[in-house]
């Protein structure tokens, strides 16, 4: 039933961009048939120029290990797919915001009016997705997303540097 809500403040014409931080805790993040399609009209109304979508994913440790350039599949697919409709994704190891843990959260934030916090069970689905309207709330979404960038590097420079 959250999904409804999502949807519509995506679709509404006022929203021209949409932020959201992915908090990645397990392989099946987005990966069922309910978090395809909310991916698919993501990268649908941003392939159609009427939402512009940016997200930061924080990656848990066990699916990007230090070791490795990406992080393991089905979420590099997923990343990847973004990146291919040219939604601007930035990435940053779990570990990494030790020392800022109210930072290791799953949110969106619409335009600027609403940001919706997401909390998802151990396999990936969603539990808990509150909304909210208010200023204060959206404007300390912003800031956190602001902080969050200082430690996320973009997707399009890894794959750079892999060559």
């Amino acid at each position: 039933s959250w999904r409804v809500f999502y949807e519509q403040l995506l679709r509404c014409p006022s929203t021209t961009m949409y932020r959201s931080v992915a908090h990645v805790e397990t392989q099946h993040y987005w990966q069922d048939g309910a978090g395809e399609k909310s991916t698919k009209l993501n990268l649908d109304l941003h392939d159609s120029g009427k939402l512009r979508v940016e997200r930061l994913a924080i990656i848990a440790d066990h699916l990007w290990q230090k070791d490795e350039s990406l992080p393991a599949n089905p979420i590099r697919r997923w990343i990847d797919q973004q990146h291919r409709f040219g939604i601007w994704i930035e990435l940053v190891r779990e570990s990494e915001l030790t020392n800022e843990p109210h930072l290791i959260a799953d949110f969106g934030i619409y335009g600027f009016r609403a940001v919706g916090r997401q909390i998802s069970d151990s396999s990936g689905r969603t539990t808990r997705f509150t909304l909210s309207f208010e200023y204060d709330d959206v404007k300390e979404a912003e800031a956190n997303w602001e902080r969050l960038k200082v430690f996320t590097k973009s997707y399009a420079s890894i794959l750079d540097q892999i060559g």
